[in-house]
């Protein structure tokens, strides 16, 4: 019994951890994106405090985005709201096309800088 349970365990991990690195598979940019999350249309753009947009390619990620009462929510494969509208973030990655970020890494919510 203990024998299944760990094979369990480890099938577990496993299938938590793989959606999270499968972006990152080949290669990950190692800038960092720190911003605001700003609704723009239907879509969250990370509004930087140099005043520039930049949008985001969630499912490079695995994450998308949807909408709860009126506020856009990030969402995990699992359907965990992992930040919202008017959050500040941090998040790994790169361009992955012109004004694109993909995010690679490191994805949190956080306080604002002072």
């Amino acid at each position: 019994m203990t024998a299944i349970r760990s094979m369990l365990a480890a099938l577990l991990i496993a299938m938590t951890m793989a959606p999270s690195v499968a972006g990152c598979a080949l290669s990950c940019p190692a800038a960092l994106l720190e911003g605001v999350l700003t609704r723009r249309g239907d879509e969250l753009v990370v509004a930087h405090n140099d005043g520039f947009l930049e949008r985001v390619d969630w499912a490079h990620s695995n994450h998308r985005v949807i909408e709860r009462d009126g506020t856009l929510n990030v969402i995990d494969w699992l359907g965990v709201v992992r930040a919202r509208e008017g959050e500040f973030v941090r998040m790994g990655g790169g361009e992955v096309e012109t004004g694109v970020w993909g995010i690679c890494g490191s994805f949190e919510v956080a306080s604002p800088p002072p």
